[in-house]
């Protein structure tokens, strides 16, 4: 796959995401790194948390899932699915905005695998996980771009 492709697709995506409902919910942010990791930002709201003030385990677990979603999803055309996601969290969080960065282990032609870990604005690490992403045949709406005037899709 090209550079220029993936850079496509990962504007793609993090146009995409910022429509995102859940995404919205929980306030999460996508950017992808220079070194193509999926980053995701998760400001702290008090809203998160759970009895005792810390951020509850779910958001972490679903953080984890968006961040190694993003990190898989750049790789194909086609939409992929989570299957499974791994979650093991080290200690709580209070007070603290939190950064996933999700990086992809593997990926073939129908399986994708990633490494996410999940670090306090300290950059203490808090939680690590783990995804497994399926490709489907399903067609992102709007992907791929239209060809520009050069033949090429999104130049011109």
């Amino acid at each position: 796959m090209s550079d220029h492709r993936t850079g496509q697709r990962r504007a793609y995506l993090q146009e995409r995401q910022g429509r995102s409902r859940i995404s919205g919910v929980l306030g999460f942010r996508l950017h992808y790194d220079e070194q193509g990791r999926a980053v995701m930002d998760l400001p702290y709201d008090p809203v998160i948390t759970n009895g005792v003030d810390a951020v509850h385990g779910g958001i972490i677990g679903a953080l984890i899932d968006a961040a190694g979603w993003y990190a898989a999803a750049q790789h194909f055309d086609t939409w992929v699915g989570t299957v499974e996601y791994k979650v093991h969290l080290l200690e709580g969080v209070t007070g603290s905005d939190l950064t996933a960065v999700a990086r992809v282990v593997r990926h073939g032609k129908r399986l994708a695998s990633t490494e996410v870990d999940v670090t306090m604005s300290n950059g203490r690490k808090v939680a690590v996980g783990s995804t497994t992403c399926v490709v489907t045949s399903r067609a992102y709406d709007g992907w791929p771009p239209a060809p520009g005037p050069s033949g090429t899709a999104g130049e011109g």
